[in-house]
Protein backbone atom coordinates (compact mmCIF):
# COMPACT_ATOMS: atom_id res chain seq x y z
CA UNK A 1 0.00 0.00 0.00
CA UNK A 2 0.84 3.67 -0.61
CA UNK A 3 0.22 6.43 1.30
CA UNK A 4 -2.03 9.14 0.62
CA UNK A 5 1.08 11.71 0.04
CA UNK A 6 2.90 9.50 -2.43
CA UNK A 7 -0.38 9.54 -4.50
CA UNK A 8 -0.94 13.08 -4.39
CA UNK A 9 2.66 13.32 -5.55
CA UNK A 10 2.23 10.66 -8.27
CA UNK A 11 -0.73 12.37 -9.37
CA UNK A 12 0.92 15.50 -9.74
CA UNK A 13 3.86 14.25 -11.52
CA UNK A 14 1.40 12.25 -13.94
CA UNK A 15 -0.20 15.44 -14.76
CA UNK A 16 1.71 17.59 -14.99
CA UNK A 17 3.36 15.68 -17.42
CA UNK A 18 0.34 15.88 -19.60
CA UNK A 19 0.30 19.76 -19.33
CA UNK A 20 3.99 20.00 -19.96
CA UNK A 21 3.33 17.68 -23.59
CA UNK A 22 0.63 19.89 -24.34
CA UNK A 23 1.90 22.61 -23.43
CA UNK A 24 5.58 22.08 -25.64
CA UNK A 25 3.16 20.77 -28.40
CA UNK A 26 1.15 24.35 -28.55
CA UNK A 27 4.36 25.97 -28.33
CA UNK A 28 5.55 24.58 -31.53
CA UNK A 29 2.69 25.14 -33.15
CA UNK A 30 2.46 29.20 -32.87
CA UNK A 31 6.18 28.96 -33.46
CA UNK A 32 5.51 27.11 -36.39
CA UNK A 33 2.38 29.45 -37.72
CA UNK A 34 4.34 32.55 -36.70
CA UNK A 35 7.68 31.61 -38.86
CA UNK A 36 4.72 30.97 -41.63
CA UNK A 37 3.05 34.28 -41.13
CA UNK A 38 6.79 35.93 -40.89
CA UNK A 39 7.62 34.55 -43.85
CA UNK A 40 4.42 35.56 -46.12
CA UNK A 41 4.82 39.57 -44.62
CA UNK A 42 8.67 40.05 -44.91
CA UNK A 43 8.13 40.91 -48.81
CA UNK A 44 4.83 42.99 -48.31
CA UNK A 45 5.98 46.75 -49.02
CA UNK A 46 2.56 47.82 -46.65
CA UNK A 47 4.00 46.71 -43.06
CA UNK A 48 5.14 49.16 -40.55
CA UNK A 49 8.67 47.35 -40.54
CA UNK A 50 8.63 47.36 -44.04
CA UNK A 51 8.40 50.94 -44.17
CA UNK A 52 10.94 51.50 -41.38
CA UNK A 53 13.68 49.55 -43.48
CA UNK A 54 12.71 51.31 -46.78
CA UNK A 55 13.46 55.26 -44.38
CA UNK A 56 16.42 53.43 -43.39
CA UNK A 57 17.45 52.65 -46.76
CA UNK A 58 16.52 55.74 -47.74
CA UNK A 59 18.54 57.62 -45.70
CA UNK A 60 22.08 55.45 -46.23
CA UNK A 61 21.72 56.19 -49.62
CA UNK A 62 21.33 59.91 -48.99
CA UNK A 63 24.24 60.19 -47.01
CA UNK A 64 26.39 58.07 -49.21
CA UNK A 65 25.17 60.41 -52.21
CA UNK A 66 26.21 63.22 -50.30
CA UNK A 67 29.44 61.87 -49.16
CA UNK A 68 30.27 61.25 -52.88
CA UNK A 69 29.20 64.43 -53.99
CA UNK A 70 31.48 65.95 -51.34
CA UNK A 71 34.79 64.19 -52.53
CA UNK A 72 33.96 64.90 -55.98
CA UNK A 73 33.65 68.34 -55.02
CA UNK A 74 37.16 68.30 -53.07
CA UNK A 75 38.60 66.38 -56.04
CA UNK A 76 37.77 69.30 -58.12
CA UNK A 77 39.00 71.82 -56.15
CA UNK A 78 42.33 70.09 -55.56
CA UNK A 79 42.70 69.64 -59.25
CA UNK A 80 42.53 72.96 -60.28
CA UNK A 81 44.86 74.04 -57.13
CA UNK A 82 47.59 71.61 -58.68
CA UNK A 83 47.17 72.53 -61.89
CA UNK A 84 46.87 76.72 -60.25
CA UNK A 85 50.33 75.90 -58.69
CA UNK A 86 51.98 74.42 -62.04
CA UNK A 87 51.21 77.22 -64.28
CA UNK A 88 54.21 79.42 -64.57
CA UNK A 89 54.28 82.98 -63.02
CA UNK A 90 54.14 85.74 -65.94
CA UNK A 91 55.29 89.23 -63.94
CA UNK A 92 54.93 92.50 -66.22
CA UNK A 93 57.85 94.49 -65.26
Amino acid sequence: MITMDELDRIRAQVTKTKDDSYEMHRNTMRKELQDISKSRVKNWPNTMEAQRLKREEDRITKLEDEEVSQTSCFLNIWTEFTVFETLPIFVKI
